[in-house]
């Protein structure tokens, strides 16, 4: 059992060295410590105490990556997750160990269910590590298996290729995925009704009121059908409005009058409770100087 213990700490040490070498060179001064530190305790103590021991160990990999690492901003970060993730791992495969070896044969579900439990732990905090791992390693198989060798020699772009790394990074550190793809969503629809807004602005400097509310009604029908997910008070979308638009135009309340008509004409939901309170907030706060 304490072999095991002592081979798994330092396997994943070895990993740990391996995957921050190139940035992190006192992580040979951090490995060296927790596994001195796992010989020495284990030599002391039984068995009960492997999960203490694995949870003095991920605390003790915080303490020195803070210690050691307290100046340095993003370094720090980075190396503050590669010692949760070593932590995490110890810890969690001590006690699926431990619960092995100590429970009855009618409870051994028990110990595949921490070990379960503790993977999606492991890929919650590694996932910093994870991700860059994967996408390098994608590279490389897409490199190799390449008919062209230019690839492997041209760093004409390396700077802009690492830049978008670090936003990759940053992107990751700063939005969850629903985030993103909120975020995404958005800028999709501000994106496709600039045109609109050009438009019906355009038009309305020149008086041709119709082309104008045909422009805002069709955008605000857009918004509706195919992005339902925005809320018609979308504080991101009345921006884009009013910096395009109302701001500019000064619209009163005969043009919101004319683009609630139009609406209806071109949108078959109208009519229904729901809808048509999703339309009078959305003119009303398009249409707000």
């Amino acid at each position: 059992m304490k072999a095991f213990f002592l081979g798994f700490t330092r396997v994943f040490c070895g990993l740990l060295i391996a995957t921050v070498f190139l940035n992190n060179c006192w992580a040979f001064e951090t490995c060296d410590a927790l596994f001195l530190r796992v010989k020495q305790d284990s030599a002391a103590i039984g068995d009960q105490r492997y999960i203490e021991v694995a949870s003095d160990i991920a605390h003790e990999s915080m303490r020195i990556a803070e210690t050691k690492l307290q100046s340095t901003g993003l370094l720090a970060k980075r190396t503050r997750g590669y010692a949760i993730l070593v932590g995490t791992m110890v810890g969690s495969a001590a006690l699926t160990s431990y619960l092995i070896s100590h429970l009855p044969p009618n409870y051994m579900f028990l110990s595949y269910f921490v070990a379960q439990v503790s993977t999606l732990g492991v890929y919650v905090f590694g996932g910093a590590i994870w991700d860059p791992l994967l996408a390098a390693s994608r590279k490389v198989g897409y490199r190799v298996n390449s008919k062209s060798s230019e690839s492997w020699t041209d760093c004409s772009r390396c700077d802009e290729i690492d830049s978008l790394n670090k936003m990759y990074a940053r992107t990751q550190e700063n939005y969850s995925l629903n985030e993103q793809m909120s975020r995404n969503i958005i800028n999709q629809f501000l994106v496709s009704i600039k045109s609109n807004f050009y438009e019906a602005k355009r038009s309305m400097e020149l008086n041709e009121v119709d082309y104008a509310v045909d422009q805002i009604a069709e955008a605000a029908v857009r918004l509706r059908v195919l992005f339902r997910d925005v809320e018609p008070d979308d504080a991101s979308v009345a921006l884009a409005v009013k910096t395009s638009f109302s701001r500019h135009v000064r619209p009163d309340i005969s043009l919101s009058t004319l683009v609630l008509n139009r609406i209806r004409e071109l949108d078959d939901g109208v009519g229904l409770p729901a809808i048509d309170k999703y339309y009078s907030i959305l003119v009303s706060t398009w249409m707000e100087p």
